[in-house]
C-alpha cells in the first residue's frame, strides 16, 4: 500500500493501493457497523431513526471521506516525470538526500538483524518454561538444557542396536542415565521405567563400563494444572520402583526454578553444585534442590 491510514495509537486502519499504469486507487477503509448500540432510536411515531449519537458520527466518516477524496485527487493532478527527465543536471541536494536515504536502509538492514538475533535468543530461552508445562521432545530439549545449565554433559548413546537418548556425566565423572514423560492430567506412573531399567542394563552390559549408571526420572504430572495446584507427580509404585533401583525422581517445574536461578546469576557456581549434590546424592525418593 502506498498510504496507511492510522489510528491515534498507532494502529493501522485502511490505506490506499495503486495500481501501476492503471488510474484511480483502491481505497481500502474499516467496517462500519451503523447498527451499533446507541445508534438507532425509536421516533414518536414508532419508527426506528437514527440517533443524535449516529448523525454525529456519519458526519465524522463523510468528513473523513471527502479528505481523503481530496488526498487522491491532488494527487493525481501530478504527471509522472518523462524517461527524458534523467539526462536534465539534478541539484546536488538530491544526491545528498539518497545518500542519506542509504544509509538509514543500511542501519535498517543491521537493526533488522539485530532484531532477529534477539528473536533467536528469546525463543531459546523460553524453552526452559517448557519444564512447567511439555511433554514429548519439546519436554526432553528443555530438560537437557538445564542439565547442561547445571553443568552436566548430555549426549545421546547410539552402539549398534543400543540406543540411549540422555546419557549425563557430571563433572565428577559420575555417569546417570534419565528418562522424561509429563501427563496431561494424572501423576507418573511405573510404566516408564521399564524402559529406564532396560537402559541402564544394556549400558551397563558395556565392556567400557564397570558400574551401572544412575537411573533419572523427570515427570511433568499433571502438566496442564499450574504447579502448584497439582497433586504429588509421581506415583507410589514409581516411589517404590525408584528405592529398588537406587534412582533418583525429579520434578521438573523444580527444574525450571533452579533453571531461572541460573539463567539471572549465571556465576553462582556454589548454587549449581548444591543441586547436582542433590541430583547425585538422592537416592530412591523425589530431590528436593535447595533454596538459591
Amino acid at each position: 500500500m502506498s498510504t496507511v491510514f492510522v489510528a491515534k495509537d498507532g494502529t493501522a486502519i485502511g490505506g490506499v493501493v495503486r495500481i501501476q499504469d492503471a488510474p484511480g486507487s483502491l481505497v481500502l477503509l474499516p467496517y462500519f457497523d451503523f447498527e451499533a448500540e446507541g445508534f438507532l432510536e425509536v421516533s414518536d411515531d414508532g419508527e426506528e431513526v437514527w440517533s443524535t449519537k449516529a448523525l454525529k458520527v456519519s458526519h465524522a466518516v463523510v468528513g473523513q471521506l471527502v479528505s481523503i477524496d481530496r488526498m487522491l485527487k491532488g494527487s493525481m493532478e501530478l504527471s509522472p516525470p518523462p524517461d527524458w527527465i534523467g539526462e536534465y543536471e539534478k541539484p546536488n541536494a538530491i544526491d545528498d538526500i539518497d545518500g542519506v536515504i542509504a544509509g538509514i536502509d543500511a542501519r535498517l538492514d543491521e537493526l533488522a538483524g539485530q532484531r532477529d538475533e534477539q528473536l533467536r535468543q528469546k525463543a531459546g530461552i523460553l524453552e526452559y518454561s517448557y519444564l512447567l508445562y511439555e511433554s514429548g521432545k519439546p519436554l526432553e530439549r528443555s530438560i537437557e538444557k538445564a542439565l547442561r545449565l547445571l553443568g552436566y554433559t548430555v549426549e545421546a548413546l547410539r552402539i549398534g542396536d543400543l540406543e540411549i537418548d540422555h546419557v549425563i556425566v557430571s563433572p565428577t565423572g559420575m555417569r546417570m542415565i534419565g528418562e522424561s514423560e509429563g501427563k496431561d492430567s494424572s501423576a507418573i506412573d511405573i510404566s516408564k521405567f521399564r524402559q529406564l531399567e532396560s537402559n541402564i542394563g544394556e549400558d551397563f552390559e558395556r565392556g567400557e563400563v564397570n558400574e551401572p549408571a544412575k537411573g533419572l526420572l523427570f515427570g511433568n504430572g499433571f502438566r496442564l494444572s499450574a504447579p502448584t495446584s497439582r497433586a504429588e507427580q509421581f506415583t507410589q509404585k514409581s516411589l517404590t520402583n525408584a528405592k529398588r533401583l537406587g534412582s533418583a525422581l525429579i520434578r521438573t517445574a523444580d527444574l525450571y526454578t533452579v533453571a531461572v536461578h541460573l539463567l539471572n546469576h549465571p556465576e553462582d557456581d556454589t548454587f549449581r553444585a548444591a543441586c547436582r549434590a542433590a541430583i547425585e546424592e538422592t537416592v530412591g525418593s523425589v530431590v528436593t534442590f535447595p533454596d538459591p
